[in-house]
């Protein structure tokens, strides 16, 4: 047990001097501090053992140096001590356990404040700052009143307690940041800068002619003054007086351009609006546009050795609106292209030099007039104007390179960026509250709903759309392969026409009521994917279609293969070509060419397999992601994701190289042996490659129904033998080619 001997540098009681010191300035008020420190001792009878003790309370880092009036106050009060054994000498050195309390009196029976702390004793001295263990804030210190502190060694009892003096006190300073601040602050007489947050003025405030600055003024009565100066004003300034509103007004059309000094305005017709060429897109938030990008294809056509006269081929630019940008594409092969002469003449026959007899080489690819500049005249002189007309292209060959025909115009196209006045297209849902008349609603035609999301034209009470009638059926897919077609219904059933090979004589596809998401057939097969994912397949190879549920499905002449609901690939039938062995993968889709399957993976890239005699399954290595594979007999094509470019690889059916297109497309249609086809936006079908082979796609036929300017459509498929069918708009499918088995005779329904 340690006895108390009192806390040194201490006073029990302050003398008139030292009160008059501590409300000295600040300065004075430290040295008065530090002049208290004096040492006493007092014995407790009731024990043998003595002690004596140091003890200073410091208000941390304030009493050091001074600090600026805004400064933060310290969280912890410095405490030091001396702890002596009986004989007077320093205890021993090391770690104890000592208990601070804060008391309001010297013999109040409650601590309004204590901590607990191991404090190390080096020659009986001792330091601890209060508030390092349990927070000590300033009400805590004015909670304290008289401020008296007890300590505590190990089990021991307290120590007798030590008041606290005036420096300690100094803490209580940080409840001037408060709202008590103005009782605290009465009385003091300052010079200089004051800063604080806010500030309450029981009365006025007499400035003594001197002004006040602040960055906002905010009065709830009235602002008297001589004069007010702004720079601007919240609010209508309906209660303003003494100010000059300018008058007059200005005619229509007209707009304000100033005001005079007697307040009267000045005015000057306003100018003309400008609006973005895709301010129908803009606003309509991209649901509306009509700005169209669009390539107009000339035929091809060889050019003749040795002849200046050269070959000429035509486009015919229809009616589409006003050129915002306009270019031409010319690819040509010739033994020289140093020998020949290219020429662009528009539709008023002016002429344009593309190429003249320069370069090197048997290639000539490019665009006019960027990135190559014509060598004379510029075709951008239309922007502005409506291109509608013949443009003629003339090839000459100056040089003699042996005689017959020398090389190639393999294609060329007008590539014109217009804003049409003829059409629009609207992305997503149509919704009117009232009828949707066509031709401005001189026959009372209007589109009706047909039920589930579809629509048909309807003229008075009956649908008629130019080629339906109320027997024609309605569809939403459509389907051609061989010598069969087929088409989903509303309902999601099947119809079907036409025959399927099965080895044993010509058959009619089945009659299936199942409910139906796709179909896919080729001579001698087919096969329907149902809602449920299941699979029903027919013909020589397809029947064996195994169980489970896909997604998609393809076939050709001699296999399937479909995706799973696992994003895997299952494939049966005939292997002669290994076209039944797909790649491990994830897979989105499938489609079949004559041999070989290409698929699109879930991370928008392709994978091809099975007979590769033409390249065909020899996918480009490119960066692009996809969102579609369409294929041919030996080639395969791709729908880029980012632009709807088509790029396609492998080659026609005569070894010739097969040509990507720029489309734009919004779905690709499978190809055939020398061209592959696809629908634009807008319902545009449209093919390159061969063209005099799918120009012959709408001539053998004997239905006057199906004829080249039925569309615009929403699906088209080509068969891979010599028959393609198409759906409309109005959801009536219309079927072009040969009519062997009856496979362009769509069946009506009741």
């Amino acid at each position: 047990m340690y006895h108390p001997t009192h806390l040194g540098r201490v006073r029990p009681a302050m003398t008139d001097q030292q009160a008059a010191a501590l409300s000295a300035p600040c300065d004075e008020r430290v040295r008065f501090a530090r002049s208290l420190f004096k040492e006493f001792s007092m014995t407790r009878s009731t024990r043998a053992l003595k002690y004596a003790a140091l003890v200073a309370l410091l208000a941390s880092a304030a009493i050091l140096s001074p600090q600026p009036a805004n400064a933060a106050v310290p969280a912890t009060v410095g405490l030091e001590g001396r702890l002596a054994t009986p004989a007077g000498g320093p205890v021993a050195d090391g770690d104890y356990t000592l208990t601070f309390s804060l008391y309001a009196s010297a013999s109040a029976p409650q601590a309004t404040w204590s901590e607990t702390a191991k404090v190390k004793l080096s020659a009986g001295r001792f330091a601890h700052a209060l508030g390092s263990v349990k927070a000590l804030n300033p009400s805590t210190l004015d909670s304290a009143k008289g401020g008296w502190v007890g300590v505590k060694v190990g089990q021991d009892p307290e120590l007798t307690r030590t008041p606290f003096l005036a420096v300690p006190f100094a803490a209580r300073a940080a409840l001037a940041e408060s709202a008590a601040v103005a009782a605290v602050a009465k009385g003091l007489n300052c010079t200089g800068c004051v800063s604080v947050g806010t500030m309450k003025f029981d009365g006025d405030v007499d400035l003594a002619g001197n002004s006040i600055k602040v960055k906002n003024l905010t009065a709830s009565g009235d602002v008297v003054a001589a004069s007010v100066t702004a720079s601007s004003f919240s609010g209508d300034g309906s209660k303003l007086t003494g100010l000059q509103i300018a008058g007059g007004s200005c005619k229509v059309g007209w707009v304000v351009t100033g005001i005079k000094a007697d307040g009267s305005v000045t005015c000057s017709a306003a100018p003309p609006a400008k609006i973005s060429e895709d301010a129908l897109g803009q606003l309509s938030n991209g649901l509306l546009k009509n700005v169209f990008d669009e390539k107009f294809e000339g035929v091809a056509k060889a050019i003749p050795d040795n002849n200046p006269g050269g070959v000429i081929s035509e486009v015919k630019v229809p009616d589409v609106g006003i050129v915002k940008s306009i270019s031409v594409t010319v690819d040509l092969t010739n033994a020289d292209i140093s020998g020949l002469v290219v020429t662009l003449f528009d539709p008023l026959n002016k002429q344009y030099v593309l190429h003249n007899k320069s370069g090197k080489g048997a290639y000539l690819k490019t665009s006019f007039p960027a990135p190559t500049k014509a060598v004379s005249g510029d075709i951008t002189s239309w922007e502005g104007q409506n291109a509608k007309g013949t443009w003629r292209l003339i090839v000459a060959d100056w040089k003699d390179n042996g005689g017959g025909n020398d090389g190639k115009i393999n294609s060329w196209t007008m590539n014109i960026k217009y804003l049409s006045s003829k059409k629009i297209v609207l992305k997503g849902d149509l919704v009117a509250d009232g009828a949707i008349l066509t031709d401005g609603g001189k026959s009372n035609c209007f589109v009706k709903d047909t039920g589930k999301g579809y629509s048909a034209l309807y003229c008075g009470d009956k649908m008629i759309t130019g080629w339906a009638t109320p027997t024609t059926p309605l569809m939403k897919r459509i389907f051609a392969g061989g010598h069969q077609s087929c088409g989903i219904l509303l309902d999601d059933t099947m119809l079907c026409w036409g025959k399927y090979d099965s080895g044993n004589g010509w058959k009619e596809p089945p009659k299936l009521t199942d409910k139906l998401q796709k179909l896919s057939l080729s001579y001698y097969e087919g096969c329907a994917l149902r809602l449920d994912g299941s699979l029903k397949c027919w013909g020589r190879y397809a029947s064996s279609a195994p169980s489970g549920t896909f997604t998609d499905i393809a076939c050709n002449h001699t296999s399937c293969c479909a995706v799973t609901n696992t994003e895997a690939m299952k494939c049966w039938g005939k292997s002669d070509h290994s076209q039944t062995n797909s790649p491990v993968g994830k897979y989105a889709e499938v489609d079949a060419g004559y041999h070989h399957y290409c698929a699109l993976t879930t991370a928008g890239d392709v994978k091809c397999w099975g007979y590769n005699n033409k390249s065909q399954t020899d996918v480009p290595k490119t960066n692009d992601v996809y969102s579609q594979v369409s294929l041919g007999n030996y080639h395969s094509c791709a729908l880029r994701k980012k632009d709807g470019y088509a790029r396609c690889w492998g080659k026609w059916d005569n070894n010739e190289n097969v040509s990507s297109y720029t489309g734009p497309f919004s779905t690709l249609v499978q190809g055939r042996n020398y061209y592959h086809c696809g629908l634009r936006p807008g319902g545009e079908f449209f093919c390159w490659g061969n063209s005099s082979f799918w120009d012959n796609v709408w001539h053998r036929n004997n239905y006057a129904e199906a004829r080249a300017n039925i569309g615009p459509f929403i699906d088209a498929q080509v068969s891979r033998h010599d028959h393609t069918c198409f759906l409309r708009r109005d959801l009536t499918a219309a079927c072009v080619g040969s009519n062997s088995q009856g496979k362009l005779q769509i069946p009506e329904v009741k």
